[in-house]
């Protein structure tokens, strides 16, 4: 089975489906990596956006016939973010138990047939269990944010707990969490009343608190180990989306805004990299030298997105030709050094400055609306909740219903 196993196509599933736990750098490296693969599909479902009017289930006027399958709205990306998170837990699931399968069942075939089976399972049970239910905006973003959330957390919970140590029950684990985290987040979703840009500046920051967190971990702790990692990656991961929650409170972004934020945060990032580099042979400054720069870098980016969000107002087309002004920079600043494909430290330093060049330059070009405002400076938390009618399709009745409200 194991030797079948290795041999497969599916080289994304290691040594972890052995029976025994997996000691060796490379099973951790090839797991993580297998989980990371999957995850990024569940990415689309958290940045998507489906630009169309969404019905309000329960509404009398509305067709009855089939209602619940409807893909439009936030009902649509709800449906998509859920999907992809079906099909990462079908991965999970066939990690934990593939040990377990009989010898002669072939891989080739129960690994896609998980993935099939958990994106369909992920699609049709909340949308039959969401068929009477109005979506709220924010829900899509935190059902999709609390699945990844979820999976980060269990790699981050492994390393806390048992970093010496992995084994198929931590992809037991990673399914319990994912799956736990992604119906908590929906849940809050539909009661703090936010918007879309605002739930997805919060996940935003929050999945770069993530990487935030690691870094930090490995700049400011001596002798820094996986268990202090993972707590300061963990720890991050919580004060991220807290800070962009009060972020929105205190402006107002737009979803070119959100767009923009999170581009230039990976520019910070990769500029501080580009600073930091020294040719081929790699980082020759020390790892707590390059996770601090790495950590001002990326704070200065999100800074530099914060103060764009609160002067002007920007589109999602904005947003993609500044990225495009970055490329095209980033391109032209490298060439210009290094027409070859030759690497050196003189080439990322003048695509670094050229990628920052360009957006500047395509900011100014653009010159996009002035703010309108900002949300109030104020920081409170409210609570509240009451009955309200509802209407039941299936009793065609109006029949109450407790409503609990969240808003902070």
């Amino acid at each position: 089975m194991i030797d079948h196993l290795q041999k497969s196509n599916f080289g994304c599933v290691p040594n972890v489906l052995e029976a025994g736990s997996m000691r060796r750098q490379d099973d951790w490296i090839a797991w993580i990596v297998g989980l990371c693969g999957v995850m990024l599909m569940s990415a689309g479902g958290l940045t998507s956006r489906v630009s169309c009017a969404q019905p309000i289930p329960g509404d009398p006027s509305a067709p009855s016939d089939a209602a619940w399958v409807d893909l439009t709205g936030n009902r649509g990306e709800l449906l998509l973010s859920t999907a992809l998170l079906g099909a990462t837990e079908g991965f999970l699931l066939y990690t934990a138990l593939a040990p377990n399968m009989p010898a002669e069942q072939s891989v080739d075939f129960w690994f896609p047939a998980s993935m099939t089976a958990g994106a369909a399972l992920g699609s049709v049970l909340p949308a039959y269990f969401t068929r009477n239910t109005p979506i709220a905006d924010a829900t899509p973003v935190f059902a999709g944010f609390g699945g990844l959330q979820g999976y980060l957390h269990s790699l981050q919970f492994i390393g806390i707990v048992r970093p010496d140590q992995l084994t198929r029950g931590h992809a037991a684990l990673a399914f319990a969490m994912g799956g736990v985290e992604a119906a908590a987040g929906y849940w809050i979703g539909q009661r703090v009343g936010w918007s879309s840009p605002r739930a997805r500046l919060a996940a935003t920051s929050g999945l770069f608190g993530n990487a935030l967190g690691v870094a930090a971990g490995f700049g400011m702790v001596p002798d820094a180990t996986v268990r202090r990692i993972g707590t300061s990656s963990m720890l991050g991961s919580v004060a991220g989306w807290y800070g962009g929650a009060v972020l929105g409170r205190h402006v107002s972004f737009t979803a070119g805004d959100v767009d923009f934020y999170r581009y230039m945060g990976l520019v910070g990032a990769s500029t501080a990299a580009a600073a930091l580099y020294e040719g081929a042979g790699g980082f020759h400054s020390s790892g707590r030298t390059v996770a601090l720069g790495l950590l001002g870098g990326t704070l200065a980016g999100l800074g530099t997105g914060t103060l764009s969000a609160a002067t002007h107002d920007l589109s999602q087309r904005d947003s993609r030709l500044l990225a495009l002004g970055g490329f095209v920079g980033g391109l032209v600043g490298e060439l210009a050094v290094s027409p070859g494909i030759e690497t050196s430290r003189a080439s990322v330093v003048a695509a670094a400055i050229g990628q920052l060049a360009g957006v500047g330059l395509t900011y100014v070009v653009l010159r996009p609306a002035r703010a309108t405002g900002s949300r109030s400076a104020s920081s409170s938390a409210s609570v509240s909740w009451g009955i309200v009618p509802y209407w039941d399709r299936g009793a065609e009745a109006v029949r109450p219903q407790a409503q609990l409200s969240v808003q902070f």
